[in-house]
């Protein structure tokens, strides 16, 4: 059995610190899906991955300092994974072109929350180049930008 995530890396920084932490948060809700022309109804399941930052020194106190975001959806068959990447090719609700950032990790299926952190750990190091970052060596199998579908 295969696992897809579905990653949409929003912003990455040039440089991570090495502390760097992942806030990681379950967002789940239903309601009417206003890209959709019928609009339809629709269940929402996703991870929203904050890359934190503490900062300070003990005179001045800390603070927390957000480097980034990193949302992931969790998928079981290819076609579902591949259909919810398309929904953002030129949709008129979403500015930019928000379909082109997202990549598609292919992994062992692993619960929902540990495979999100898994892939986006697996994105940060394989396409951002940062390699000071755990990667998921023996979960991840690979992973496909847009444009090789």
């Amino acid at each position: 059995m295969i696992k897809y995530v579905s990653v949409h890396p929003d912003s990455i920084p040039k440089d991570l610190p090495f502390d760097t932490k992942f806030d990681i948060k379950n967002i789940s809700g239903e309601g009417v899906n206003m890209g959709d022309p019928k609009l339809g109804w629709i269940k929402a399941n996703y991870y929203v991955i904050n890359l934190i930052h503490k900062k300070g020194t003990i005179k001045k106190g800390s603070s927390i300092t957000s480097l980034g975001e990193i949302i992931c959806y969790n998928f079981y068959s290819k076609k579902k994974a591949i259909e919810h990447a398309y929904f953002y090719k030129d949709n008129p609700r979403y500015v930019g072109d928000p379909f082109k950032k997202i990549i598609l990790v292919k992994m062992l299926p692993i619960i929902d929350r540990l495979s999100s952190e898994l892939a986006s750990r697996y994105v940060l190091k394989e396409c951002f180049n940062f390699k000071n970052i755990y990667g998921g060596s023996p979960f991840i199998i690979g992973h496909s930008k847009a444009k090789n579908w």
